[in-house]
């Protein structure tokens, strides 16, 4: 019986969640996309195997080669995001929300939206910009205890900080 794509990236993100880099590596380089969409999903399981590694330059780029596959790719931008909150690069990280935001009204599906809109009051409270870190925050749900991956913060601290009622 021959193994599909989705099979494929499912054995890919197993290989990861075990620690075995290395098959997961080779599977994925193994892989003969068909189209564009199809190389940016390997380019972003790529970068997920190596920023798992601690390898966060090769993962940046292969996040990188993801967007230029698929600039529309949004699991590959919501990873980009997080990537950029860990390297504390809250301007970059902005624009990608942006980004993502722009993405998502296009499609008519808002999956990524709020959590979009969340990411980007963080990184505006983070570089000081506070009455827009205000008003994203304060239009968006989260709960108590909803953490800001790649931050040590919950989005309640932060708009706890910024006298934001939840």
């Amino acid at each position: 019986m021959e193994t599909g794509p989705t099979e494929v990236f499912e054995r890919i993100r197993e290989l990861r969640r075990q620690s075995r880099f290395d098959e997961a590596i080779v599977l994925c380089q193994s892989l003969n996309p068909g189209n564009f969409e199809q190389q940016s999903v390997v380019e972003l399981n790529l970068a997920r195997i190596y920023l798992s590694m601690g390898d966060r330059k090769a993962g940046k780029f292969h996040l990188l080669r993801a967007l230029d596959f698929d600039f529309q790719n949004r699991a590959a931008l919501f990873t980009l995001i997080r990537y950029l909150v860990r390297e504390k690069e809250y301007d970059d990280c902005i624009n990608i929300c942006d980004q993502l935001l722009a993405v998502d009204e296009r499609s008519s599906d808002f999956a990524f939206t709020e959590t979009a809109i969340k990411y980007r009051g963080f990184c505006y409270y983070k570089s000081g910009r506070i009455s827009q870190a205000k008003q994203d925050l304060s239009q968006t749900q989260f709960s108590p205890k909803e953490p800001v991956i790649g931050s040590n913060d919950t989005f309640f601290d932060i708009a706890k900080r910024l006298g934001i009622d939840k």
